[in-house]
């Protein structure tokens, strides 16, 4: 017993008897017009079911049906009615409007609009605009670069705003510490720099902390030096080759001023 069944087609919409439940077309052809990427361009019209091109401004309808679809939406709103949305006083529309008279749509327009005001630039070239008029109504600034100099300005005033607690917590998330590893290492040098041969009690720099001197290559923490011996250790690249001939340099050019 067959449990072919009549289904219209997808595509075309005629009948046909459809063998299996997932069985949509009559026929491959209509299968590939409906799945094939240009049959994006083409609609199938709501009112009369003919098959046209996609146009500017073309919705679900061909151009000799909009009218119509438009008046059988029409009627069905003079039926039911529907709410003005500036008053909500129920109306029946002529067409797909959406105020119930003109003067509340002007009073809405109105409404809408935002007069002009004078703003002055916050940034240092204080100039003074006129929002709504030659900028935009929410304009608070007269260049993009006088908005990235403010960017800039807010996030120095931020930088500075956080407490040196907060600071080293950074730090410490940075190279995988916590605060106990730093103050035990602190101890361990006796407050004092890493490097035997400077062994100065003042870390100095721009914020006179200790700094965790690392490994580049794989980010193992070394120890804590002064400003300028991790200045110095990072322009040499961590290599011991290249300290070791800076420390014969000044060895040699040493000894010579000593001779002279």
């Amino acid at each position: 017993m067959s449990n072919a069944t009549t289904k219209a087609c997808g595509w075309c919409r005629e009948d046909f008897f459809a063998v299996r439940a997932i069985d949509r077309f009559c026929s491959p052809k209509c299968s590939r017009m409906r799945h094939r990427d240009d049959s994006l361009s083409f609609i199938r019209c709501s009112e009369c079911g003919c098959v046209c091109q996609r146009g500017r401004g073309l919705g679900v309808t061909c151009p000799p049906c909009a009218p119509i679809r438009r008046a059988r939406l029409a009627d069905e709103a003079k039926v039911s009615g529907k709410p003005c949305v500036r008053c909500l006083k129920m109306f029946a529309p002529t067409t797909a409007q959406m105020y119930c008279s003109n003067s509340c749509c002007e009073a809405a327009r109105s409404e809408r609009a935002t007069p002009p005001k004078i703003v002055q630039c916050p940034a240092e070239c204080g100039r003074t605009i006129v929002a709504g008029l030659d900028f935009h109504h929410n304009a608070k600034f007269c260049s993009a670069e006088c908005r990235l100099e403010m960017d800039r300005r807010r996030a120095r005033v931020k930088q500075a705003r956080l407490t040196r607690h907060e600071k080293d917590e950074r730090r410490f998330a940075k190279y995988g510490i916590t605060r106990q590893w730093y103050e035990a290492q602190e101890a361990a040098q006796g407050n004092r720099c890493a490097n035997s041969g400077c062994r100065t009690d003042t870390p100095g720099g721009r914020w006179n902390v200790w700094h965790i001197d690392h490994d580049h290559d794989s980010g193992v923490v070394r120890g804590l030096l002064c400003d300028r011996c991790n200045k110095a250790v990072g322009l040499c690249m961590d290599s011991p080759k290249v300290l070791n001939g800076l420390a014969e340099y000044a060895a040699k050019h040493s000894q010579l001023r000593l001779v002279i």
